[in-house]
């Protein structure tokens, strides 16, 4: 029997992640009325209750210097799939960063984080390297896994498109490839590592339909 911590991949507890390091403004002294002042403080009651309601708040402070997102408690098991939603702006990629370890942890937060981790990012980072370079980053070449990967990327046109050779270099003093391409490399490298948990953010944003109905 198996036991159930070992297949934890990822642990929060009251997580509050930060990006950037400037203060909120200092707003300037209330010179209103009795009248709008006690009806100033019911709806900062109001609001105070709100937040304390809410386990998963996102919400940006500060004026273009700051933006946090708190209060997150999960825990994520091998194999198992969390979609995390919200508009643009509302801090999806500041959460993922703070798993990263590329936020500020804040307050209690707790991040436990088990085995190894794997990342494709909204822009990808490509190398000026060959293909197969950008694919592996650093990782012992494995044969029948890569192959599996070019599959599951759906990668074997894009090779043919660039002479039939996963060895052209890449990238600004190689090939440029389309934004599709460049996002299918960094699935690829995200697959490749067979790590305990995929982060992926918005990564098939330059994918064309076709692609993105069978990579799914």
């Amino acid at each position: 029997i198996e036991d159930e911590s070992s297949t934890i991949a990822l642990v929060l507890e009251h997580a509050t992640f930060r990006i950037g390091n400037g203060r909120p403004p200092e707003m300037p002294p209330e010179t209103s009325s009795d009248e709008d002042n006690n009806d100033g403080k019911e709806e900062r009651e109001d609001d105070n209750k709100s937040t304390k309601s809410s386990t998963m708040d996102l919400s940006s402070r500060g004026e273009n210097t700051t933006f946090t997102v708190s209060e997150f408690t999960l825990s994520l098991h091998r194999g198992q799939v969390l979609a995390v939603c919200g508009p643009v702006g509302s801090g999806k990629s500041t959460f993922l960063s703070g798993i990263l370890d590329e936020a500020e942890s804040l307050g209690n937060t707790h991040v436990a984080k088990h085995g190894q981790f794997s990342y494709a990012p909204q822009d990808p980072f490509i190398l000026n390297q060959s293909l197969r370079d950008n694919i592996l980053f650093g990782v012992p070449y494995n044969e029948q896994r890569y192959n599996q990967v070019l599959d599951a990327c759906a990668l074997r046109p894009d090779i043919e498109q660039l002479g039939g050779s996963d060895m052209v270099q890449i990238g600004e003093r190689g090939v440029t490839l389309s934004g599709g391409q460049r996002q299918r490399v960094s699935l690829a490298r995200a697959a490749y590592v067979q790590a305990s948990c995929v982060i992926l953010d918005d990564p098939f944003r330059y994918v064309e339909e076709t692609v993105n109905s069978s990579e799914n």
